[in-house]
C-alpha cells in the first residue's frame, strides 16, 4: 500500500468497506502504476484538504503537490477515491499551476476519468521536457468539483488510494510522481464533511489581474438567506507573493449606523498559525440591534493588496481563501444570526498575475526602434524590431523596407514580449509578409485581443520591448557592404499603415530606423593584402607611413595595419609586426589572425581587403 498521513477521520470503520471502481493512466506510453510501493519519498508530497460543504451544493477539492527535492516533477499519476454514496465527483479539470505550464498553454498531456467512487489524472507537463513542477510548495495539480448528496453530518474520505482500475486498463492507479524516474510520494487523505445548508455563504472576488509592484482590491461578498448581525472569518494568501495592507467595510456594511459603519471591527493582520488575517465584525450593540438584510452577491469588505515584485510567473494563479486554523483561539467561518452563530459556507478566488512593468522608455511618446546589427558576410542575423512606449498600447502595424543584394528577409517572428501576452498564447492576431524584388520589405499587424476577457491584453508602458523578430541571410560577396532598414507606409497592395493603438485610437509613432552592415573580412597584419603575413607586409605599413618621393600609398584596410589594434595605424603596429615575425619584444598581433571581422570598435575601416573569401 501506499504511504499515506491519517490527519483527522483515522481508521473510523465507518470509512471502510466501501466498493470503489478502478482506473489507470497510461502516459506517453509509460504505465505509471508501476512504481513500487517501498520506493516512497517525503520529498514528495500530494495533499487532499479537509473541506466542509452544505447538503445539495458544491465543493471543489484542490490535489496540491510539495517538492522539496532539487529536481522538477515532468508528470504525476494518481487515484482519489471517496463514498459514492455521499458525494459525486462531477468535473476534474487542471489546476492553477498546472494550467500555467507551457507560457499558460497547460501541459502536454492532461487525463481525467471519473467513476462514481473516485477520479484517476495523469499529467505529463511537457514530452520534450522543459516545463515542470519547481521545487517549492502548493503546487495545484487539479480540481475536482464533487457533488454533495449525503446527509447533514456525513463524513468522506478523499482518500489518495491505490484501488481504482478504469477498463480497458487493468492496472490499478498508484500515486507516483516522475523526476529523474518514477517515485511514490508521500500523501495526506482529505475529506469533506456535509452539513446542513447554511444561512449565508462568502465569496472572494478577486480583480482579472494583478500586476508585481502594484495594489489589488479583492472584494467579499455575502449571500445570506436570514439577517445577520455579525460574521469572522480568517483570510489566507501567500506571503511570498501578496500583503494585505487594508480591509474597509463596503456598500450596506459601511453605511450601517448611520453611515459609520459596524461597531466592532477587528482585523489581525499578523495571526498566530500561519500567513494571512483574521476578521472580525459586530454591525451593532444591544439594545438597538441592526442587521444586514436578506440578499445575494452583496459587497461587504474591499480588501486591499499588494502584489510584491518577486509574484509570478506572469499568468499564475495567487489562492485566495477563508481559514478556520488561524488565531489563538481558532477564528472560525461563520455568521451571527438573530438565533446565534451559525457556520458559514465560503468559495476562494485568485488574482492572476501580469507580466511585471517593462522599464521606462528613455524618453517620453511612442517610438519604433530598428536594431543596427554588424554580421559577417554570409552569415544569417536576426534584427529587432522593438517599442519604447510610454502608455500601453493594444495594437500595432508598420511596414520595413531594405535594399535588396547584399541582404535577404527569410522570415518574420513574434518578439518576445508579444508572444508572452494572453498568458503565453501571443496575439489573438498576427499577421507578416515578406515582400521581394525592387520594394524588398516586411509589413507586420498584430491587434493582441479580439474581443474580452482582455486579460494581459496590452502592452504596457516601457522601454525596449520586443515586437518583431526579422531574420536576414546574408550575401557572401557583398557589394555594398549591407542595407539600411526604413520604416514604411507603403508597402503592401493596400499599403500597411505605420501606427500603433492606444484606447481604441489609432497614433502615429516616432520611428528609428536600423541597419544591417556587414563588417569587411581581413586578415590583422596582412597589409598587403597578399593572404600571407610576411616580411613584405611590414615594408608596405612602412612605405605607406613613411612615404619616399614617390608619395604615399595608402592602406585600403586600415585594420589590417593596425597590428595592436589600438584604433591607430603607426610605427608601433611597425613594431609589433617585426617583433612577431622575427621574436623580438613587444606583443603578437591582435585579432584576427586568419580572416574575421574586427572585435574592437574604433573609428578605422577596411574598404577593400581580397584575401579572404
Amino acid at each position: 500500500m501506499i504511504a499515506r498521513i491519517r490527519r483527522s477521520l483515522g481508521d473510523d470503520p465507518s470509512r471502510q468497506g466501501h466498493a470503489f471502481l478502478a482506473a489507470v493512466a497510461v502516459v506517453a506510453g509509460l504505465v505509471l502504476a508501476e512504481s513500487p510501493a517501498d520506493a516512497q519519498s517525503p520529498l514528495y508530497l500530494l495533499e487532499m484538504p479537509d473541506l466542509l460543504g452544505a447538503q445539495g451544493g458544491d465543493v471543489t477539492a484542490i490535489l496540491t503537490l510539495d517538492n522539496a527535492s532539487g529536481l522538477q516533477v515532468s508528470g504525476i499519476t494518481v487515484g482519489v477515491c471517496s463514498d459514492p454514496l455521499l458525494v459525486v465527483p462531477v468535473v476534474v479539470q487542471e489546476g492553477a499551476t498546472t494550467a500555467a505550464l507551457n507560457g499558460g498553454n497547460g501541459p502536454d498531456f492532461f487525463n481525467a476519468q471519473i467513476a462514481a467512487a473516485g477520479v484517476g489524472v495523469a499529467v505529463v507537463t511537457a514530452f520534450g521536457g522543459g516545463a515542470g513542477f519547481p521545487p517549492a510548495a502548493g503546487h495545484q495539480i487539479f480540481d475536482v468539483r464533487y457533488s454533495l448528496i449525503g446527509s447533514p453530518g456525513s463524513v468522506t474520505p478523499l482518500d489518495i488510494c491505490d484501488t481504482l482500475v478504469f477498463p480497458p486498463v487493468v492496472n490499478p492507479i498508484v500515486a507516483s510522481v516522475i523526476a529523474g524516474g518514477i517515485i511514490t510520494p508521500t500523501v495526506i487523505d482529505g475529506s469533506i464533511e456535509i452539513g446542513a445548508i447554511p444561512s449565508a455563504a462568502l465569496e472572494i472576488d478577486a480583480p482579472a489581474i494583478g500586476i508585481p509592484g502594484a495594489s489589488v482590491i479583492a472584494n467579499v461578498r455575502l449571500d445570506n438567506t436570514e439577517p445577520i448581525l455579525g460574521f469572522r472569518f480568517g483570510l489566507s494568501y501567500p506571503a511570498s507573493s501578496l500583503e494585505l495592507t487594508s480591509v474597509d467595510p463596503t456598500g450596506l456594511l459601511a453605511q450601517t449606523q448611520g453611515g459609520s459603519g459596524p461597531a466592532l471591527f477587528l482585523v489581525d493582520f499578523a495571526p498566530t498559525g500561519g500567513s494571512g488575517a483574521t476578521i472580525e465584525c459586530t454591525i451593532s450593540n444591544p439594545p438597538f440591534l441592526e442587521a444586514l438584510p436578506i440578499g445575494t452577491d452583496q459587497p461587504i469588505l474591499d480588501l486591499e493588496f499588494e502584489v510584491l515584485p518577486s509574484a509570478g510567473p506572469p499568468c499564475a494563479v495567487v489562492p485566495l481563501g477563508f481559514t478556520d486554523t488561524l488565531g489563538v483561539p481558532a477564528v472560525p467561518i461563520e455568521v451571527t444570526l438573530i438565533s446565534g452563530p451559525a457556520p458559514a459556507a465560503s468559495a476562494p478566488g485568485g488574482i492572476v498575475l501580469g507580466p511585471a512593468p517593462a522599464p521606462s522608455p528613455p524618453s517620453g511618446g511612442i517610438t519604433l526602434l530598428a536594431d543596427t546589427q554588424t554580421a559577417f558576410p554570409g552569415e544569417s542575423v536576426t534584427s529587432r524590431v522593438s517599442l519604447d512606449s510610454d502608455t500601453p498600447i493594444e495594437a500595432f502595424s508598420f511596414g520595413i523596407a531594405y535594399v535588396p543584394g547584399d541582404v535577404t528577409l527569410l522570415a518574420i517572428g513574434q518578439g518576445l514580449h508579444i508572444a508572452q501576452l494572453r498568458c503565453g498564447q501571443g496575439p489573438e492576431f498576427f499577421a507578416a509578409t515578406i515582400h521581394s524584388g525592387a520594394a524588398a520589405g516586411a509589413t507586420v499587424g498584430a491587434v493582441f485581443a479580439l474581443q474580452p476577457p482582455l486579460v494581459d491584453a496590452t502592452l504596457g508602458a516601457g522601454g525596449g520591448q520586443e515586437l518583431v523578430l526579422l531574420e536576414f541571410a546574408t550575401s557572401t560577396n557583398p557589394v555594398s557592404g549591407g542595407s539600411a532598414l526604413t520604416f514604411t507606409d507603403s508597402l503592401g497592395t493596400p499599403p500597411v499603415a505605420l501606427e500603433v493603438t492606444v484606447g481604441a485610437m489609432a497614433v502615429v509613432p516616432a520611428t528609428l530606423d536600423g541597419a544591417i552592415a556587414l563588417a569587411q573580412v581581413f586578415t590583422r597584419g596582412d597589409t598587403n593584402d597578399d593572404g600571407d603575413v610576411d616580411i613584405a607586409d611590414p615594408i608596405r605599413l612602412l612605405g605607406a607611413l613613411f612615404p619616399g618621393a614617390g608619395g604615399a600609398t595608402p592602406l585600403a584596410c586600415l585594420d589590417a595595419g593596425d597590428t595592436n589594434d589600438d584604433g591607430q595605424v603607426n610605427i608601433a603596429d611597425a613594431v609589433t609586426l617585426l617583433s612577431a615575425l622575427f621574436g623580438g619584444a613587444g606583443g603578437g598581433i591582435q585579432p584576427p589572425l586568419s580572416c574575421g571581422i574586427d572585435p574592437s570598435s574604433d573609428s578605422l575601416g577596411c574598404d577593400l581587403y581580397t584575401a579572404c573569401p
